[in-house]
This record gives C-alpha cells, structure tokens and sequence, in this order.
C-alpha cells in the first residue's frame, strides 16, 4: 500500500513539473516573439528569411533562419547567441539582453523558422 502511495505522489510530482516546465516554455516563447518583434524584424524579416526593409543595404545579408544550411552549422545556437551578444559585421550587439532572454530569442526563432 505505501509503495503503491509513494508512486502515485511521484506521478503527481513529474506530472505538476511538466505542467510548470510547459508553461514557462510557453512564456519564454512569447518573450522571444516579443523580442524578435522588437529587435530583429527590421532586418530578418517577419518570415525570419533575411529579407526585412533595413536588409537591402546590407552586404553580407542578414541570416535566413529559414534555410536548412543555417541550421546545419556546427553550434548554431552557441553561435547565436554569440552573436546577439556581441554582434558581428552589420549586426549590432545587444548588450541589453539577459542570457535568459536571448535563449527564448533563439528558442523562439528555432521554433517559428527552422525547417521541419
């Protein structure tokens, strides 16, 4: 009886975890639209490809993040996130940002424009 107990409040706990862990997913997506929105889509574009209205007098372009070879990089979220600290060529840094918040950027960039 008390094993029986014991797995059942295990199954409660993991499941009330998940609960917790799916919703601050959800949360930390809607905070990396929120930032793309705010910090990104000038240059990458609404369809994140590259192609926003400040990207024209860029050379080298903005990156695609709808391209496959984007996402086939060796460390392409340490690579981002790298980047959106720091900044590299016409990209500026964003010093502002937490490392939390730069997660739920690419989180939210990785789930809305990597191709399946």
């Amino acid at each position: 009886m008390l094993k029986k107990a014991l797995a059942c409040g295990a199954i409660v706990c993991f499941m009330a975890g998940y609960a917790a862990l799916s919703s601050a997913k959800g949360t930390g997506l809607a905070k990396g639209k929120q930032l793309f929105q705010s910090k990104c889509i000038l240059c990458h574009g609404p369809q994140g490809n590259g192609e926003g209205p400040a990207a024209a007098a860029f050379n080298p372009k903005p990156a695609n993040f709808t391209s496959k070879s984007f996402w086939k990089a060796p460390n392409i979220e340490a690579t981002m996130a790298h980047v959106i600290a720091n900044g590299k060529v016409q990209m500026p840094a964003f010093h502002n940002l937490s490392s939390s918040d730069i997660q739920d950027l690419i989180q939210y960039i990785k789930a809305t424009f990597e191709p399946k």
